[in-house]
């Protein structure tokens, strides 16, 4: 992955390239064979996450609380 995107941030990238950048990393983690991945983010980021996994919108509302999490079976 690009250095920019640990010094600009993924959360500041257009929805198109996280799309394809995220769906490049969960298929990382699916390769790496583990019986869990944990990941952790921004919440704005793991939202988008969320979405591209359950290929559905979510609003402000739909945050994780602070140390919030989700199980995903993916």
């Amino acid at each position: 992955m690009s250095t920019e995107l640990w010094t600009n941030g993924i959360n500041t990238i257009p929805d198109r390239e996280f799309k394809v950048l995220g769906e490049r990393f969960l298929g990382w983690c699916k390769q790496q064979s583990k019986g869990k991945v944990y990941i952790v983010s921004h919440d704005g980021t793991i939202t988008s996450y969320r979405q591209l996994i359950s290929n559905r919108l979510f609003t402000r509302d739909d945050f994780l609380e602070d140390g919030g999490w989700i199980k995903v079976l993916y």
